[in-house]
């Protein structure tokens, strides 16, 4: 899984995962964790996903997680939505997904992955709560 993440602002930051699958990804693996955003000088008590945008193969699928407690067995996760094959949302006109206050990251798990090397490009715009 390839991630790139970049800023706009002190309060808004893109994030952009791609790659290929030959496998399902059972339990939640971490896109990131807050701490890993750039700080400004006020710390980050949550985010708001604005935006997102992707493509994956037919198929195959993901969940979007809100981490809580990425480290237990199993770990502690809240669902953000699921997402499959093409489409986006934006959430301008509707309203936006907010981080629980109990949130520490977001990661994803992958289904359907009926393939060797099934790919995928997702594109998450979040504002600084």
């Amino acid at each position: 899984m390839d991630i790139k993440m970049g800023a706009d602002s002190d309060n808004s930051c893109r994030v952009t995962i791609s790659g290929d699958l030959d496998k399902a990804l059972e339990l939640p693996a971490p896109i990131f964790l807050f701490k890993d955003l750039k700080q400004s000088l006020r710390p980050i008590k949550g985010l708001r996903l604005d935006c997102i945008q992707w493509a994956i193969q037919e198929k195959m699928g993901f969940n979007l997680w809100w981490l809580i407690e990425p480290a237990a067995k199993p770990p502690k996760v809240k669902l953000i939505l699921p997402i499959e094959s093409r489409g986006f949302f934006d959430f301008e006109k509707i309203t936006a997904i907010q981080s629980p206050p109990e949130a520490v990251g977001v990661g994803v798990t992958a289904f359907k992955v009926t393939e060797k090397a099934m790919t995928y490009l997702i594109m998450m715009d979040f504002t600084r709560l």
